[in-house]
């Protein structure tokens, strides 16, 4: 694919979803892709098959990315854990590190869909990605249910709602993983506090 190619895709990326920040995250694929087209200009070879080409792209796109997303600040940012953990399921999911040699089951139809067609392009044929309706359907379902257990607050609530989301699938939202989180933590409490009355 040529730049020019890819930055029509870009700008009809752009006009599908608008806003600027599809406009900025396009940009940034943009410029890796046209580093990797003039490396492989350069080289006469794919950075796909050919050991040279790649270690080429590979020095010059890690440092350009170090220089598009360089720290807006000099101090040491503290990023949340639920934050990371959310970060690291996406980046082991476009990284294929699954861990497994399996079919892996995510519920975001969406980002399946995107790691197919990264297979694709990227010459690893068919990635092992895959979702199911129900699984879409429970995630939506997820944040009333949640609510609902919450405000009744009893043991079989909390447990009724664990039995049905407390085995988050591999790309869960980070929503639904902290929700499972603060239920467990609760209903803990629960039982704390029932042990701590019996005479």
């Amino acid at each position: 694919m040529t730049p020019a190619t890819e930055s029509v895709m870009v700008r009809k990326r752009i006009g599908r979803t608008g806003g600027q920040r599809a406009a900025r995250d396009s940009a940034l694929a943009t410029a890796v892709s046209v580093l990797a087209d003039r490396c492989e200009t350069i080289s006469g070879k794919s950075w796909v098959d050919d050991a040279m080409t790649r270690q080429l792209l590979r020095d010059r796109a890690l440092n350009l990315v170090r220089h598009i997303l360089a720290p807006l600040s000099s101090k040491r940012v503290a990023i949340p854990k639920e934050v990371k953990e959310e970060a690291d399921l996406v980046l082991k999911l476009l990284r294929r590190d699954f861990g497994t040699r399996g079919t892996v089951i995510i519920d975001d139809q969406g980002l399946a869909t995107i790691l197919q067609d990264l297979s694709r392009h990227l010459g690893k044929g068919r990635v092992n990605v895959e979702t199911r309706p129900e699984l879409v359907a429970r995630r939506k379902q997820e944040p009333e249910a949640w609510t609902k257990a919450m405000r009744v607050g009893t043991v079989e609530a909390l447990e009724n709602y664990l039995r049905r989301f407390g085995l988050l699938e591999f790309g869960s939202v980070a929503q639904a993983r902290a929700h499972v989180r603060e239920t467990r933590e609760r209903l803990a409490a629960l039982k704390q506090q029932k042990r701590e009355v019996k005479p």
